[in-house]
Formats: structure tokens, sequence, C-alpha cells
């Protein structure tokens, strides 16, 4: 019994700590640009789109990708 109640104590801790996540995006200087420009952007963490930007560190990121349409 001891142990079914440990195993749904540990289940449900990991659970409910899994849940707590924050938003992650990349916030455009300008929404629009000239021909040519280069895209600047803000890297921000945070909720509901209210966030704190943060600096971009390579050893902190695997992947970046770009998709437009389809």
């Amino acid at each position: 019994m001891f142990k079914v109640l440990k195993v749904s104590l540990i289940a449900f801790a990991v659970s409910t700590s899994a849940s707590q996540g924050h938003e992650f995006w990349i916030d455009p200087v300008d929404f629009s640009i000239a021909l040519g420009d280069q895209v600047q952007a803000d890297l921000r963490v945070g909720q509901d789109f209210n966030g704190s930007p943060y600096a971009y560190l390579p050893r902190n990121f695997r992947l970046f990708e770009m998709a437009q349409g389809d």
C-alpha cells in the first residue's frame, strides 16, 4: 500500500511541476522592413505575450527554423 501511495505522490508532483511553463517567442523590433534590411528581433520569455527580453547565447540553443505559408 505504501509503495502505491509513494508512486502516486511522485506522479502527481511530476505532473504539476511540468504544467508550470512559460512561453518563448521571437518578438520583431519592426513588423515591416524595407527590402534588403536585416530582420531584428528580441527573444522573450513570459506569459500572454508579456515578457522580458533575453540575450541570445548560441550554447543555449540548438535550432531556429523559419516557416512561411504551408
